[in-house]
């Protein structure tokens, strides 16, 4: 990190959340069982890396819950994007079934998203039964 700017505005992209609140939305319903499986055990290190720099954004998924988190101490913001497997376990929006991506927005100083729904269950109940991937060949 020496050779960057410290001025430099960085955003880090990562698939586990290096922060969020799903441990307390949703306890783990085992208290004995490990969960390192599904968080970064090192993050506060990986963080570290960043002092004295400008981190402003940390782009993270991987729990299938919508999250957007503004730390205002240390001026960063995470989001973690639901989901685009269409899962039930996505609980972005009205616990439904949702499946679509985060087109995130920065102009100036700041950060903001959409969520973009790709309709995927409106695709397979129109394509049909015979198959859920789209070859090219779709049914008239």
């Amino acid at each position: 990190m020496a050779e960057v700017d410290p001025e430099t505005p960085i955003v880090v992209t990562t698939h586990l959340p290096l922060v969020s609140a799903i441990r307390q939305i949703y306890p783990t319903r085992n208290q004995t069982e490990s969960s390192n499986d599904q968080w970064i055990v090192n993050r506060q290190e990986i963080l570290d890396l960043f002092t004295n720099h400008n981190l402003k954004l940390v782009l993270q998924g991987h729990i299938h819950v919508m999250e957007d988190i503004y730390i205002h101490q240390s001026g960063i913001h995470y989001i973690t994007g639901g989901s685009i497997a269409g899962r039930p376990s996505w609980q972005g929006f009205k616990n439904d079934e949702s499946s679509g991506f985060l087109l995130i927005k920065i102009k100036d100083k700041d950060i903001s998203w959409d969520f973009i729904d790709f309709g995927w269950r409106n695709y397979i109940l129109n394509y049909g039964s015979d198959s859920i991937i789209n070859t090219g060949n779709e049914k008239d």
